[in-house]
């Protein structure tokens, strides 16, 4: 029987890579790359979500390799010798020998694999480790710490669960890396709700109606970077950037409410920066407020649901901020909030707003009949709307962004 392996190169303060998703503070020389090749030797199979495995499959190509050391092309024969499961509902076939392509992470499946398998297994990539964690498949954790803290990003290690570990091993490197190895002792428990002592006792802390603390979107990052957007927290001086596009009827036309005054605007952005279910997408180049994104968690808080919203100015659409900024959200939300479902509910009318969605792997659960409405017409009467209903759980999104 393999056991399985997660195994990550991390900063100081636990990151596998930063904010804007840059890893080059963690590229290891020659020791450490031997390091490497010896533990990915005793692999069979590596468990792979998309995005891992995209940035894996470069050690299939020959050309770039013929200038590099003696170390890096052992990996690459290594590698290439490996056995690959890669998860994903997006790619439609993989280009890299002895690779398997699945739709869904199956766990029950995955400890079939482990049972019959004769030597270990390893799972790469932070979002599909946390799925492998979450479900008690994580045998081994093998993490390189560099020295270096970079502040925050993608954490290396599953937010929202506690598992037991036991020292097997450290090492050190001579460029200041620390090699530690442990294994995991006992089933993973949610970290995310423990029994609220210190709030208790200090007043300090949000609890739920069963007496438990939860950890709060409020204190993650305010701030997520990707390739052209900022997506932050609201400040109470955003009034003038809001009303540039809550004044616009096309932009609001499938919202429960009508186009806003500057005056009320002001006041919107007050009440936002209060509020972490909202954020500001800006421009990443000059801070341009192009529109906003809502992730709410909803409850009961321990059923880990979030619902998701958005609105972006008119003059900014078609030019993929919305699925850029929604799918770097949704990252935090997965990965460091524990989220185990988010929702959305929009308009059938609103065939931008559905496919929107499904750019970002939400699938389509249910159409509700007239189960909304925001309006009357002349008679007072209300006038009902149709909404669809879409969701994605943890293990889809890590299948997909892993």
């Amino acid at each position: 029987m393999g056991k399985l392996i997660y195994a990550a190169n991390t900063s100081l303060d636990g990151y596998v890579e930063d904010a804007s998703g840059a890893f080059d503070w963690s590229v290891p020389d020659d020791e450490v790359h031997q390091f490497w090749n010896d533990h990915e030797r005793r692999i069979g199979t590596s468990l792979y979500g998309r995005r891992m495995y995209e940035t894996m499959r470069v050690w299939e190509d020959d050309e770039w390799l013929a200038d590099e050391p003696a170390v890096v092309q052992e990996y690459a024969q290594v590698w290439r010798d490996t056995d690959k499961v890669v998860y994903s509902t997006t790619l439609t076939d993989v280009s890299t020998a002895r690779t398997r392509l699945e739709r869904q992470f199956d766990p029950e499946a995955v400890r079939r694999l482990k049972a019959a398998s004769p030597k270990d297994l390893s799972v790469g990539g932070a979002t599909l480790g946390a799925e492998a964690f979450r479900h008690g498949l994580v045998d081994e954790c093998v993490l390189v710490l560099h020295p270096v803290t970079v502040g925050g990003g993608k954490p290396a290690l599953p937010r929202g669960i506690r598992l037991e570990l036991e020292l097997l091993d450290e090492r050190r490197f001579t460029n200041g890396a620390v090699c530690v190895r442990h294994a995991i002792r006992g089933p993973p428990r949610d970290g995310r709700l423990t029994r609220g002592r210190r709030s208790a006792a200090t007043g300090t802390g949000a609890r739920d109606a069963a007496g438990m603390t939860s950890v709060s979107p409020a204190r993650s990052p305010s701030r997520v970077s990707t390739d052209r957007l900022v997506v932050r927290r609201f400040r109470p001086d955003d009034g003038q950037g809001l009303h540039g596009y809550l004044s616009r009827p096309e932009a609001l036309r499938f919202e429960p409410y009508g186009v806003q005054t500057r005056a009320q605007c002001d006041e919107l952005a007050g009440a936002r920066a209060h509020d972490p279910s909202f954020w500001a997408v800006c421009l990443r180049d000059d801070g341009t407020l192009v529109g906003n994104l809502y992730l709410h968690h909803d409850d009961p808080r321990e059923w880990r649901s979030y619902g998701l919203g958005y609105v972006f100015h008119p003059d900014h659409w078609h030019q993929g901020y919305a699925t850029e900024a929604c799918r770097a959200l949704l990252d935090v939300c997965f990965d460091q909030w524990g989220a185990h479902r988010v929702i959305a509910h929009c308009d059938p009318r609103n065939e931008a707003s559905w496919r929107l969605l499904e750019r970002l792997g939400l699938r389509r659960e249910g159409h509700f009949r007239q189960s909304a409405s925001f309006s009357a017409d002349d008679a007072g009467r209300p006038v009902w709307h149709d909404a669809y209903l879409y969701a994605v759980l943890d293990t889809e999104w890590a299948a997909a962004n892993g």
